[in-house]
């Protein structure tokens, strides 16, 4: 018995220490959304973070006059773009106020960002997905056995799993624990 409380003790270890890498990696409103994501989503964020950040080093860790180049301009255009509806007039003014501004050094780590975003949008879109989808399905296996299962002579919820997994599309013993929870 104690066993699955020692791999719920590691995993909760595992996701402890990932969270803190990624905090350290990662800008702040960047790592609020990626810390609400499924382990596997986080992983690979991270492993693309990493090499991203080696690969652009050269680029992006040149100090200049003192100074490490990250500009909350960047941040600022990221924000105007990444809207849920994209106002090119904003972005317009945007780049004709910091038309002396853009850089090569700018433009690397705006497409760094935008990269990072990209990926970190489409990890969360998919967990979305693949989340949402077994949250129907599950609904779906509970209203069968309340309906449907529950009350025919001599149906148990072990008997009822492998029927209602079929009709569900779910594996046996997925539903067996579904129908175990009640």
């Amino acid at each position: 018995m104690s066993e699955p409380k020692q791999s719920t003790l590691r995993q909760a270890r595992r996701d402890a220490n990932q969270l803190e890498r990624l905090f350290d990696l990662l800008p702040n409103d960047v790592y609020d959304v990626v810390a609400k994501l499924p382990y596997a989503s986080r992983v690979q964020i991270e492993r693309w973070y990493a090499r991203e950040a080696d690969r652009l080093e050269p680029v992006m860790g040149k100090v200049v006059a003192g100074v490490q180049h990250r500009t909350p301009a960047v941040t600022e255009l990221l924000e105007i773009l990444a809207a849920e509806t994209l106002d090119l007039q904003q972005a317009g003014t945007w780049l004709g106020a910091h038309r002396d501004d853009i850089t090569p050094q700018l433009l690397a780590e705006l497409v760094s960002a935008a990269m990072g975003r990209g990926v970190m949008d489409l990890m969360s879109e998919r967990a979305g997905k693949r989340q949402g989808a077994n949250r129907e399905k599950k609904a779906e296996a509970l209203r069968l056995w309340h309906e449907e299962f529950r009350h025919k002579p001599g149906m148990s919820k072990a008997n009822a799993a492998g029927r209602i997994g079929k009709l569900v599309g779910l594996a046996e013993s997925t539903v067996r624990g579904y129908l175990q929870g009640l």
